[in-house]
């Protein structure tokens, strides 16, 4: 990224995409390097020659507008993923949609960017669940994918700031501060942490039917795929093939992103 480039952070909705997204921003302010943002659903910005971009969004859509944002091509996609049955309860804690809903709406994120990554040159995949004990890993994978210099110790220190609990405590000062109720809408235009980002430890686990199980035992084993895959901690080498190298602009003017529907970002990022 020290040349500029983009870097596609995506994830679907409640799976860790808020945590990638301020983890790769915290690394380039580390290494003193100016960057771009650009969070799906809200206006683009104007390129900055050799400035990166960091795109957050929660499915792969509309690959066409990014035709133009990197000069050098260089394009890299890291995937965030969570298990699908405990994403749904999430969405189930913060949305106010029903249930079937929301599966239509995570069947059709997690297909999306199981898409992109059999499309772009550069993907790789990160677990949520990584988090917890092997974040200063995950970190340090994603500073080399990015290239972005990071020591041992830069890792660690970034692994501890975005730990569950300091997020929470960051969350809760925000909330203090700026007179937040616990609702969505509600949110750090910076960070893009929402009040209520971290359900308590006692939330209930709501019942699901039937249907709703069957998919996401299907979405759990396409993840499970992916992550074996592209898993950005996977001992072996990437191929040659998914290692960074320039993206034709014909393949992010490929139509048949254009025609994907989108997530309803106004009620996952507040109105602007």
């Amino acid at each position: 990224m020290r040349s500029g480039g983009v870097a596609l952070l995506w994830g679907p909705p409640r799976s860790g995409t808020t945590w990638l997204f301020n983890v790769v921003r915290h690394m380039l302010e580390h290494g003193d390097m100016g960057y771009q943002t650009w969070v799906f659903g809200h206006r683009a910005p104007r390129p900055i020659k050799g400035l990166p971009l960091l795109v957050k969004s929660h499915q792969a859509h509309s690959l066409d507008e990014l035709v133009g944002l990197s000069e050098t091509g260089n394009v890299n996609l890291a995937t965030i993923f969570r298990d699908p049955h405990v994403t749904f309860q999430s969405l189930l804690r913060t949305q106010s949609v029903h249930g079937d809903e929301l599966v239509s709406w995570l069947s059709r994120d997690i297909e999306s960017l199981r898409e992109a990554l059999d499309v772009l040159p550069v993907g790789v995949v990160i677990r949520e669940e990584w988090i917890e004990e092997r974040a200063p890993e995950v970190i340090a994978a994603l500073g080399a994918l990015l290239d972005i210099p990071l020591s041992d110790t830069a890792a660690q220190a970034t692994a501890d700031r975005y730990s569950r609990e300091n997020v929470r405590r960051s969350i809760s000062d925000l909330a203090r501060s700026r007179g937040w109720a616990h609702s969505f809408d509600h949110y750090d235009r910076e960070s893009h942490w929402h009040a209520n980002h971290i359900a308590p430890p006692d939330h209930p686990v709501e019942d699901i039917t039937d249907d709703q199980r069957a998919e996401l035992d299907r979405l759990s084993l396409i993840v499970d795929e992916l992550t074996e895959n592209h898993g950005i901690l996977n001992t072996e080498p990437l191929p040659v093939t998914k290692r960074n190298r320039p993206v034709a602009h014909d393949l992010l003017r490929s139509q048949r992103w254009a025609s994907r529907p989108r997530w309803r970002s106004t009620l996952l990022l507040g109105r602007k």
